[in-house]
């Protein structure tokens, strides 16, 4: 399957489909692929604990990368707004750096705050919802069944 999801790739950026299969569904076999390849053990450098690590705080990513984004956007001088939400930087080379200088200041940083938020939040949260799912059961357990 990873085979087949990487030649559909390689064959779709050659321009060798004449638009015959829409993007999203090559990239959509792809990333099927690389799931398979993993769950089935054929790719183990993909399954380590960085990897692992991201697996754990990737709820926490999700809600804190924007407030990463806000930082990088005001440390790089950029203030976009709902009138004009995109910042270009003059030339397509130009947006490309500009998206690296993005990346490389939010992406450390959503993973460091993340990770404080998962160890002081999620963490203790997750806790205490088994400590109350216990002792919920541990009541059930204790009420006497009606009799008919």
């Amino acid at each position: 399957m990873l085979c087949v999801a990487i030649a559909l790739l390689l064959i779709y950026f050659k321009g060798g489909f004449n638009n015959l299969i829409p993007q999203y569904y090559v990239v959509v076999v792809f990333l099927c692929g690389i799931i398979l390849a993993v769950s089935g053990g054929l790719l183990p450098g993909l399954v380590n604990v960085v990897v692992g690590h991201l697996g754990k705080i990737s709820y926490s990513c999700y809600l804190t990368h924007f407030a990463a984004l806000g930082i990088a956007f005001k440390s790089l001088g950029l203030h976009p707004d709902a009138d004009s939400p995109v910042c270009g930087a003059g030339s397509s080379w130009n947006n490309f750096i500009l998206f690296l200088k993005i990346i490389v200041i939010a992406l450390p940083l959503t993973v460091a705050i993340s990770s404080i938020t998962y160890r002081v939040i999620e963490m203790p949260g997750v806790a205490l919802g088994k400590k109350v799912i216990a002792k919920l059961n541990l009541l059930a357990d204790l009420k006497p069944c009606p009799q008919p």
